[in-house]
């Protein structure tokens, strides 16, 4: 069965909302990007940030908790840090899309933690959405105060324009899981034992990981590893840096591990992955 937008309520839109004062968001990196059926696919996809599509033209498929979502010309769609899905293109075989990183903290947790949003929202403005992602991405990354107030106040407007046509609810609570999936998120590059990330949910090894696997549909370990090899491949689409250097920092200690993992997920090795991506 195909789905358009998930159905959800909105009952729990008001307590989110005093909630707005501790809200803190940070633009990580995006791109405008033309896609066909060659190279645009995947399968048990998980994202270490939150990403938000616009798509513009054709249109994309996404397997989430294995229900079908068509996102079509028109439509912006939002994916939750953490969520697994399979993406690929419809019978239409293309698709023009933006699509950006970012994170929305309140009070310092992921909000995707607690709160479900509807995965594709029907854009009614699309000259003004289809503005502020082309600004936004124009701007040139970096560190100045100008330049990050700029940014963050283009994301405010997109992400506004989505809550506002978005439906919520609130989450089953499981909080010492997500307590701890915020954790990998922003220490996946260190060394993380599963009695370290058992601790931290206070339970015992085995019911975190039946509780881990329930929540995140994958173990922690795949979790840790696929956040790793996701900085990876960003690394070396858009560094020079050595294989070496990208394996270390991102917290892989052996070569031909790494290269074992990142080949599971990509289909190639490290070295063949960035001699494809620099073809012209």
């Amino acid at each position: 069965m195909k789905h358009n937008e998930t159905t959800l309520n909105n009952s729990n839109r008001p307590l989110l909302n005093t909630l707005a004062p501790k809200i803190e968001i940070c633009f990580h990196y995006g791109k405008k990007d033309i896609l066909d059926a060659s190279w645009w696919h995947g399968k048990n996809q998980i994202s270490p940030q939150n990403q938000l599509y616009y798509i513009f033209k054709g249109e994309i498929s996404l397997m989430i908790d294995n229900k079908e979502y068509i996102a079509k010309a028109g439509d912006m769609v939002l994916l939750p840090a953490g969520i697994q899905y399979d993406y690929s293109l419809t019978n239409l075989q293309y698709a023009h899309k933006f699509w950006l990183h970012f994170d929305l903290t309140i009070d310092r947790k992921n909000i995707f933690n607690e709160y479900e949003f509807s995965y594709i929202v029907r854009v009614k403005q699309p000259e003004r959405v289809y503005s502020l992602f082309e600004k936004l991405l124009d701007l040139k990354i970096n560190n100045t105060i100008e330049q990050t107030l700029v940014r963050s106040n283009l994301l405010c407007r997109l992400l506004s324009y989505y809550f506002e046509h978005c439906s919520i609810q609130l989450k089953s609570n499981d909080s010492c899981i997500w307590n701890v999936v915020e954790f990998i998120n922003n220490n996946y590059i260190d060394k993380l034992t599963l009695a370290d990330l058992a601790n931290r949910a206070s339970l015992s090894i085995n019911q975190f990981i039946r509780r881990f696997e329930h929540i995140m549909g994958c173990s922690p370990i795949q979790y840790v590893n696929y956040l790793r090899v996701d900085r990876a491949k960003l690394l070396i689409e858009n560094s020079d840096k050595s294989i070496s250097e990208i394996l270390a920092e991102v917290g892989f200690y052996d070569f031909s591990h790494f290269t074992k993992i990142f080949k599971r997920y990509y289909g190639y090795s490290p070295s063949q992955y960035r001699k494809i991506k620099k073809q012209p």
